[in-house]
């Protein structure tokens, strides 16, 4: 039997759409040309959240949503302000759309997800390893730690190409004045490049940074580490550690994209 689907009067009024923005764009501090620090205020609590979960974050361009995944950074008491650490691409839809935003600027928030998520009841001393961007998810499991007055000791590890963009050097001194120990180990890549004159602190890879520290702290071993970042340092460093003597179990991880011609594979981010 055929179905046929009933059509709306001629002159019957045209549904409305539906209300797809939740929340006010409120701040955006450009880092660099290409690395910004976004809140937005939503109209209601976000809800259920651990820290170094991600929320979708998006908006209308020409009748469709464009909505790209985003680690949130922070988010505040009341459950509506949410930071985010984001990279402009060059060929990035909607990352190009945010940096043109005006603040004001109507978007939406999904909720949050994903599987790269705190544990707080480990209290082991802990390994957070990420490159650029991928500083976001740690950043909030630091926050966490602070909030609750956490004395578990972190190690964290940042690297970056130029220390330009270490955006938040200066919130992590914070902490480390605080109850919260931290160790905090920033890394430049390529010390070599006129970006980076006047750095003085370490270089190198992330992953040359945990094989040092491993060398130095055996201890460490037995620390459970999370990664966040590149693919390529993910790999890395999942092999220092692994021949350091971490156990497979305690290393978790979440890489912002595939590596170069490899066929993106499930991740927490698809939760």
């Amino acid at each position: 039997m055929t179905m046929l689907r009933s059509l709306p009067a001629r002159n019957a009024a045209p549904r409305p759409r539906p209300a797809l923005a939740n929340a006010t764009l409120v701040s955006r501090v450009e880092v660099t040309g290409t690395l910004g620090v976004f809140a937005v205020v939503l109209d209601a609590p976000l809800g259920a959240y651990k820290p170094g979960q991600y929320v979708s974050l998006g908006m209308e361009n020409a009748g469709e949503l464009v909505q790209r995944p985003y680690s949130i950074v922070s988010l505040d008491r009341t459950g509506t302000r949410v930071e985010l650490f984001i990279r402009r691409l060059p060929d990035g839809r909607l990352s190009n759309i945010l940096w043109a935003l005006s603040l004001g600027a109507r978007v939406r928030v999904g909720p949050a997800r994903g599987l790269f998520v705190l544990d707080r009841d480990d209290a082991r001393p802990r390994l957070l390893i990420g490159t650029g961007t991928g500083l976001a998810p740690l950043l909030a499991m630091l926050d966490d730690a602070c909030a609750r007055a956490d004395t578990t000791p972190n190690v964290l590890i940042h690297g970056v190409s130029w220390f330009a963009e270490l955006a938040y050097a200066s919130r992590i001194r914070d902490w480390q004045a605080g109850s919260v120990p931290i160790d905090y180990r920033p890394t430049v890549s390529r010390p070599d490049e006129r970006r980076n004159s006047g750095w003085d602190g370490p270089v190198g890879r992330a992953e040359a940074q945990v094989e040092r520290l491993l060398l130095d702290h055996p201890a460490l071993v037995d620390a459970p580490a999370y990664l966040c970042g590149n693919p390529d340092m993910i790999d890395a460093c999942r092999r220092a550690l692994l021949a350091a003597g971490v156990a497979p179990t305690d290393i978790h991880a979440e890489q912002f994209h595939a590596p170069v011609g490899q066929t993106p594979q499930p991740s927490p981010r698809m939760a």
